[in-house]
């Protein structure tokens, strides 16, 4: 199963002329697999110089596979406009809070 799926959702309006087509994109939940990208939030520095921002990342390692209590926790290669980082115990959360990771919207 691919992780987004399209459904195509036809708009109208009362000016004259054709109307437009909007894709509307619907994601499905899927357990993470070792080379997927995915989107890392960064955690902004403490004086707001640099704000939480989601960053592309590869998913190195997945940690306890099909373990309902632990969450999906992976391992990540950050890529930063600066260079990459390395962290082995990233938690999902799709709600984006900083120091999480989620599938690209």
């Amino acid at each position: 199963m691919s992780l987004r799926h399209r459904k195509e959702k036809t708009m109208t309006t009362t000016e004259p002329g054709p109307a437009v087509a909007a894709a509307e994109a619907v994601y499905y939940p899927q357990p993470p697999t070792i080379c997927r990208m995915v989107h890392y939030v960064s955690y902004g520095t403490p004086n707001a110089e640099y704000t939480s921002e989601c960053r592309a990342a590869v998913v190195t390692e997945v940690l306890n596979p099909g373990d309902a209590t632990l969450g999906e926790t992976v391992g990540l290669c950050v890529l930063n406009p600066t260079g990459v980082f390395f962290n082995r115990t990233i938690a999902h959360d799709e709600q984006r809070s900083p120091g999480s990771w989620h599938w690209p919207h």
